[in-house]
């Protein structure tokens, strides 16, 4: 048997004071749940598959963690409780590389400096010891029995130091952050089971999983993966991996955000907002998404000694990182979308069918064309050859990205209509939200923000490509600007002439509007305005920003309004452009265009089984 090693296992042993000094500060326990953290991660480095956590009236008066993982002899117990004596370090190299949580030997220390500290531990040889420290000197140590594994109990923590003992947060307080703590590290270790017992009830029961969904089901129900999308991608050095929530769960803060690094719970805003970037215009900006993100890296590439803490971690190329981490969100957005089809036995509408949650591979999209004889309930078969043929499902077009438009009426106009026996059967609730049925339940669709969606896309379009068509007015109207309007005139004159505005300068501060967009019949001086107003109070970092601001502005002021009363036939026409779109699940400014309410949700409510 060699010094550095008992069997395949290291061994503790006292560090190199030349390796002592290139890692920084020590281990400072500002707080208890702090001190659990450390406890768990030693349990993790020491191979447990069962971790236990029980914490008394307050985590101040006690608790304590206990493990079935390889333990420690009596002379491994007695220098772990020396500071720097670790089994995880060697030599200076080996802190380029850091592939263990708990790595610093310090952590028993420096709780057993601030508390009545009680270690029982076991390995492989069946001969336990029970060692108890108190304000950072050994009382007493003694054989025992017990069976492989490790128990940590601290009692009176901070007794010692009633400063910082004053300043702990409320016992719930901590034992909330406990609770975090045991949560997310249950979902970077799902192969683990966690237990967490307060006063004697049990907080967290997680036997151990097959996999993170599994792992995501016990913590949030089973029908909380219908809600989430897998992301997978490479990265420099490793692999992206995870799940992303719909933009429904988004909530202010980060709080809802689990980021791990090669299985290190850790806090970094920037990959968070790496995460935000991932959602574009799905959610609003104050608002950030559900996730559960695994960085799997090459540990070189890793610095894990940043923070005594080591919740903070640094990498060698953040921004290659970050760019990987939104593009393997931004890739798998699609999933967010739901399909459509169509059953002989449900010929009457348009049945929504998700991919499958955890598949590898993303579920194929239905072409947008592919959706209109669908979503009118028409048989499908044969739909190839209409489309092919010019005929479809809804009217055709002469300019095919004007229709359809806002009529004279402020609604959805096709120009045409569909015979009765095409349209799906849908319903108008307060004229501002539309009602569908679906074969697993209900889709509720904002008519405004569904309309957004429509008209920014089609707005982006002509901003890029073909300019928009212009309804010339039957009198030109002259309109005075002031200040920053005017200013934003001389700005976007020539990118609002591509969405059809027709104006031109007609003397100082004052234009001519000649022509507009068709939806701005109604008030073509009210709407010039009002998006000269809204464009001059925005900044923009790029151009490609820019012009997403003007035709977000755009979409908002041209869409009909919440109060509007829609036919049958105007509302199927929406729907089919909404599913047209390439993001048909929110408006430009990240509210949600549609939602679905699954029918079991609505037989759970009503207490059927």
């Amino acid at each position: 048997m060699s010094e550095s090693s008992i069997g395949t296992r290291p061994r503790v042993v006292r560090l190199d004071p030349r390796v002592v000094s290139k890692i920084a500060a020590g281990e400072t326990i500002q707080r208890p749940s702090a001190a659990v953290k450390e406890l768990v991660e030693n349990a993790i480095d020491a191979g447990a598959r069962s971790i236990s956590v029980g914490v008394g009236e307050s985590t101040d008066q006690w608790f304590e963690v206990a493990d079935d993982g390889c333990g420690m002899s009596r002379e491994e117990l007695l220098l772990a409780l020396e500071p720097h004596a670790t089994s995880k370090l060697r030599t200076e190299e080996d802190l380029l590389a850091i592939s263990t949580l708990g790595f610093r030997g310090e952590a028993l220390p420096s709780i057993g400096r601030v508390s009545r500290l009680e270690v029982r531990t076991a390995d492989d040889s069946g001969a336990g010891t029970k060692a108890v420290v108190q304000g950072g000197h050994l009382l007493f140590e003694e054989p025992i029995g017990r069976p492989r594994g490790t128990t940590v109990r601290v009692e009176d923590i901070f007794w010692n130091s009633p400063v910082r003992k004053r300043f702990l947060r409320a016992p719930q307080s901590e034992v909330r952050l406990v609770t975090r703590l045991l949560a997310a590290t249950a979902l970077a270790y799902p192969e683990i089971a966690f237990r967490l017992v307060h006063r004697g009830e049990p907080i967290l029961e997680l036997p151990a999983a097959d996999g993170l969904e599994n792992r995501l089901a016990q913590l949030h129900g089973a029908t909380f993966s219908r809600k989430l999308v897998a992301i997978e991608g490479e990265s420099w050095g490793g692999r992206v991996s995870g799940v992303v929530g719909v933009p429904e769960l988004a909530r202010p803060g980060t709080q809802q955000q689990t980021l791990l690094v090669n299985g290190r719970w850790v806090t970094a805003p920037w990959l968070a907002l790496a995460l935000r970037h991932g959602f574009g215009d799905l959610i609003p900006p104050q608002r950030n998404p559900f996730a559960v993100v695994r960085l799997d890296l090459d540990p070189s590439r890793v610095d894990v000694n940043v923070h005594p803490t080591k919740r903070e971690v640094r990498f060698l190329d953040e921004q290659a990182l970050f760019g990987d981490l939104v593009r393997a969100v931004r890739a798998r957005l699609s999933d967010l979308v739901p399909t459509w089809s169509l059953e002989a036995s449900d010929r009457g509408g348009a049945v929504p069918s998700r991919p499958e949650f955890w598949s590898r591979e993303p579920a194929p999209i239905a072409h947008p064309r592919e959706l209109l004889p669908l979503l009118h309930g028409l048989d499908p078969s044969g739909a190839e050859e209409r489309m092919a043929s010019g005929e479809s499902s809804r009217p055709t077009f002469a300019d095919e990205s004007q229709a359809p438009l806002l009529g004279t009426e402020g609604r959805v106009s096709d120009g045409a209509t569909l015979p009765p026996t095409q349209l799906v059967p849908l319903w108008q609730l307060h004229n501002r939200y539309i009602f569908a049925q679906t074969k697993h339940g209900l889709l509720v669709i904002d008519q405004h923000a569904a309309h957004e969606r429509v008209l920014y896309e089609r707005a982006l379009r002509h901003l890029a490509e073909t300019p928009a068509p212009t309804q010339q007015l039957l009198f030109p109207v002259v309109v005075q600007l002031e200040g920053e309007d005017w200013d934003a005139y001389r700005e976007y004159h020539e990118d609002l002439a591509r969405l059809g505005v027709d104006a031109e300068e007609f003397g100082h501060r004052t234009v001519l509007l000649r022509g507009v967009p068709s939806q701005w019949d109604r008030d073509p001086e009210g709407f010039f305005r009002e998006i000269l107003h809204e464009v001059a109070n925005k900044t923009a970092r790029s151009g490609e920003e820019r012009l997403r601001q003007l035709a977000a502005s755009y979409a908002c002021r041209s869409a009909i309004k919440s109060g509007t009363a829609l036919g049958l036939e105007e509302m199927n026409a929406l729907i089919d452009q909404l599913f047209a779109t390439d993001v048909p699940h929110g408006d430009p400014h990240g509210r949600p265009a549609l939602i679905q309410v699954p029918l079991s949700d609505l037989d759970r409510r009503f207490g059927r089984h």
